[in-house]
């Protein structure tokens, strides 16, 4: 069965579960109803009726959020039967609904994957001046994300150990993740950014201490849209074109590539194959005008990475990786 012996943390699952009701109280007006709650096969019938109005992904998200919401139910006795007919129901029919085709891409497709260094310096000038209390701390992220590639979620919980950066891996769950952590190499980084980590690391402790992770995140969301608005007035290339915490993983991405093979690239952004980085991530020309990354990844890390292998014109394809030698 599709989704079988799937885990989710427990913040996936509550964001899946909010996302399935949104998307059922979406089927009631659409079918029409006025119950005040939707049947779940009336649910499933709506969503594998809508075909080619989502892009594939918008898809997976909607079938996993729908998945989710029928499992949950049938742990109640009282709606077991009804569920696992509709879950069922769901699992029995994976190809609908069909995509939409040449759609305009949405979401994370069209967010800025790149930023010029004029671009992000004259931000940090902005974030200089700003008296928000989490100023300080976005623009130190600013600039070291650049260079390490963080998850935003996952800065909250790394920590050094000597001069390797302990970061654990945001998506390990579903074999998304090539282990639960991964390590850092920062002793080739200048003295200033290495000492930018430990304030960033001290900073982050300290706004935790009063603060949840979800609540300084949005900050520093705000902090970047706020500051690339007002650099937009020095720098004409930002007007419309705003920088978000995750392009600077995008960036450092770019930066990687330009000095490490794929597998490599992949051990530093936590990714359980090559495919992700190379297919989904900036592209190692968007790093122009950047020096090439001088983290250093470790090697045991790099032998477990799936690698992709794509021949001239033709698709992405996965292959197993060769056993390790011991």
């Amino acid at each position: 069965m599709i989704g079988e012996n799937q885990t989710r943390t427990p913040e996936t699952e509550r964001d899946f579960l909010k996302r399935a009701d949104n998307l059922a109280r979406t089927a009631a007006v659409e079918l029409g109803l006025t119950c005040e709650y939707t049947p779940f096969d009336k649910v499933v019938e709506w969503f594998h009726g809508s075909d080619f109005r989502w892009k594939p992904s918008t898809i997976r998200v909607y079938r996993a959020a729908i998945r989710c919401a029928l499992e949950s139910c049938c742990q109640n006795p009282d709606a077991h039967d009804e569920a696992s007919a509709a879950l069922a129901r769901l699992n029995a029919e994976p190809v609908r609904p069909m995509p939409v085709k040449g759609a305009k891409p949405r979401t994370s497709a069209r967010k800025r994957k790149s930023a010029s260094i004029a671009e992000m310096r004259e931000i940090s000038e902005v974030l200089l001046q700003s008296q928000h209390r989490y100023a300080a701390l976005a623009r130190h992220m600013l600039w070291l994300n650049t260079e390490l590639g963080l998850r935003p979620i996952e800065w909250s919980t790394a920590r050094l150990e000597g001069t390797t950066l302990v970061v654990t891996n945001a998506k390990a769950t579903n074999s998304r993740a090539n282990g639960e952590v991964r390590h850092l190499d920062l002793s080739d980084l200048k003295p200033s950014l290495a000492t930018m980590v430990k304030e960033l690391l001290a900073m982050i402790e300290a706004a935790l201490e009063t603060s949840t992770w979800v609540e300084i995140a949005a900050g520093i969301r705000h902090l970047f849209s706020w500051a690339s608005a007002k650099a937009a007035k020095a720098v004409p290339s930002l007007r419309g074109a705003k920088i978000s915490p995750y392009t600077t993983r995008h960036i450092a991405a770019a930066r990687a590539k330009v000095a490490m093979d794929e597998a490599s690239v992949a051990a530093l952004l936590g990714h359980n194959s090559t495919r992700t980085a190379q297919s989904h991530y900036a592209r190692p020309r968007t790093a122009r005008g950047w020096t090439p990354t001088r983290v250093g990844v470790d090697p045991s890390h790099v032998k477990t990475v799936r690698r992709t292998y794509r021949a001239r014109g033709a698709k992405l394809t996965s292959t197993s990786p060769e056993p390790l030698k011991i």
